[in-house]
């Protein structure tokens, strides 16, 4: 594949549902470790991004190595947030930074990790 392409996933520290669901243990690691291991594996994504609102979720996300280049405003971490505009935020937190925009965005949900390499390739 030749297209310049990004993986972002989207963690907010606050859950309403399951307190604190993308770092809780599954499987020995946090939640959010699955979605950046699975990006980290697919050999045409050249970086895995991850927007938080949460310093110990960045801490734990560089740990696996994925990139948190900067912590998100509140204002798009709440429960009504649309996850357009934290994808918008991201990609405007690019052109000011003067990062080459990619050609194609993964979104990977950090609550979804059971998918399969195979299928993110399919989707690209």
């Amino acid at each position: 594949m030749k297209k310049l392409i990004y993986s972002l996933i989207c963690v907010r520290a606050g859950s309403k549902g399951l307190k604190n669901k993308n770092i809780k243990n599954f499987l020995g690691k946090p939640l959010v470790y699955w979605s950046i291991k699975q990006s980290q594996n697919v050999n045409f994504i050249k970086r895995t991004f991850v927007s938080t609102d949460s310093s110990k979720i960045a801490k734990i996300c560089k740990k696996y190595k994925a990139e948190v280049p900067y912590l998100r405003k509140k204002k798009l971490a709440k429960d009504s947030t649309p996850e357009w505009l934290v994808w918008r935020d991201f990609l405007l937190y690019l052109i000011k930074k003067k990062i080459k925009l990619p050609e194609i965005l993964i979104i990977l949900p950090a609550t979804s990790p059971l998918r399969l390499i195979q299928d993110i390739k399919k989707c690209i």
